[in-house]
């Protein structure tokens, strides 16, 4: 639980960063002074409940895919959104804004494409080991 609270309180630092991007460094403090406060996520923190987990995945897989650095940033942020994806499936919803950010970012380069099919290959390479094991699970069953 320890462990879900530390993550909880750095997702309040994930939310400042992503919001002092995208805002103000004053939006992005009250954003994040505003989540601090939110009282399901400081219920949720101390409880053993998936929802801390999922979003501190996802915001950090979302910091990632913004930081403006190699493909390696980009593989991690991959990643942490497969990982994201196994906590909450419903993230996958997510997936057109994350491919459109790495679009994006890639600017005039002709790799653009490219980087978003590694990105969203990546993720999905993540969740196969669990999916594969949910389909010999279930027909085993049956």
């Amino acid at each position: 639980m320890l462990l879900q609270v530390v993550m909880a309180a750095f997702s309040c630092v994930l939310l400042f960063l992503i919001g002092k991007r995208y805002f103000s460094a004053r939006a992005a403090f009250v954003g994040a002074l505003i989540y601090t406060l939110y009282f399901p996520s400081i219920y949720f923190s101390a409880e053993m409940e998936i929802p801390t987990v999922a979003i501190f995945l996802t915001l950090f897989s979302y910091y990632l895919l913004i930081a403006n650095a190699g493909t390696l940033l980009l593989v991690g942020s991959a990643v942490v959104f497969g990982l994201s994806l196994l906590a909450l499936p419903t993230n996958l919803l997510l997936l057109p804004l994350y491919l459109f950010m790495v679009f994006r970012r890639q600017g005039a380069t002709k790799g653009r494409v490219g980087k978003a099919a590694l990105h969203a290959a990546i993720a999905f390479a993540t969740i196969f080991p669990c999916t594969l094991r949910n389909v010999i699970v279930g027909a085993i069953r049956h």
